[in-house]
């Protein structure tokens, strides 16, 4: 599996979580579709739980988030509930475990 890193070409990356309504195969399709020819989505995942959908975002600037969350909202009138980005960082946080270790 190869994956390009969007932050090494300057692109901001972003998951934006989906929760829809009224949920149907062609629905499903028409969602899984417009992802796939849209340029600024690399990856999307059906999940289980309150989000339905995690559509991972890389734009060039904000401005383009800001331009794929109207395109998703427009085409999907009436069935998206939400769309929340969540920025993506480059370093990952990493706590130590447990938690609070005690000191000698």
């Amino acid at each position: 599996m190869f994956e390009v890193k969007g932050n090494m070409l300057g692109l901001l990356k972003y998951l934006v979580l989906v929760e829809m309504k009224g949920i149907t195969d062609s629905l499903h399709a028409d969602f899984v579709s417009f992802c796939r020819v849209h340029p600024y989505i690399p990856h999307i995942s059906f999940e289980v739980g309150h989000w339905d959908y995690q559509v991972g975002a890389a734009v060039p600037e904000v401005q383009q988030l800001n331009r794929l969350l109207e395109e998703l909202n427009d085409q999907f009138r009436g069935h998206i509930l939400s769309a929340k980005p969540m920025p993506m960082f480059k370093a990952r946080k990493v706590r130590d475990y447990p938690l609070n270790p005690r000191l000698p």
